[in-house]
């Protein structure tokens, strides 16, 4: 299970993450949160979604209040955000918080020691194919280790 939980704008790169989850072809949910401050901008990501083949279940589900965001991030093996600019990203913090490792664009966010620490992972915009090869390895990993890094982290 992916989640993408942000604003719904062109700097938050849904569209991009959504091309990632076309290419990648495996059986996972993908469920999108926040508000759609930009309708034509939502507009071309429903085309995209659309257009992603079945196998993937791509969802949108609402606006989460403050509140509830670390609570919605632990049902949640992966936060996808390739975002294209980030000052600080507090939902990055939030989905830390709550041991749900992230994926982010390199070179987009203050956050260049993620790997280092075990908490996720950093690709350059660049590499799509990169993004699609970080989610298979860690649809592959074992329930083990994802249960061990959950808790290290939470």
């Amino acid at each position: 299970k992916i989640i993408f939980l942000n604003r719904l704008t062109r700097e938050k790169n849904l569209d991009y993450a959504l091309e990632v989850i076309k290419k990648l072809g495996e059986n996972i949910i993908f469920d999108i949160y926040g508000p759609k401050q930009d309708e034509k901008y939502w507009s071309e990501c429903e085309n995209i979604i659309r257009s992603i083949d079945k196998i993937a279940r791509v969802s949108y589900k609402e606006i989460v209040s403050p509140d509830k965001v670390i609570e919605t991030f632990r049902g949640y093996d992966l936060f996808f955000h390739p975002t294209r600019i980030e000052n600080y990203g507090h939902t990055i913090v939030e989905s830390l918080i709550a041991g749900t490792p992230v994926l982010l664009s390199k070179g987009t966010t203050p956050w260049d020691n993620i790997e280092d620490e075990g908490m996720g992972w950093l690709v350059p915009l660049s590499d799509i194919d990169l993004f699609v090869k970080k989610i298979k390895r860690l649809i592959n990993e074992d329930s083990e280790t994802r249960f061990k890094r959950r808790k290290i982290y939470s």
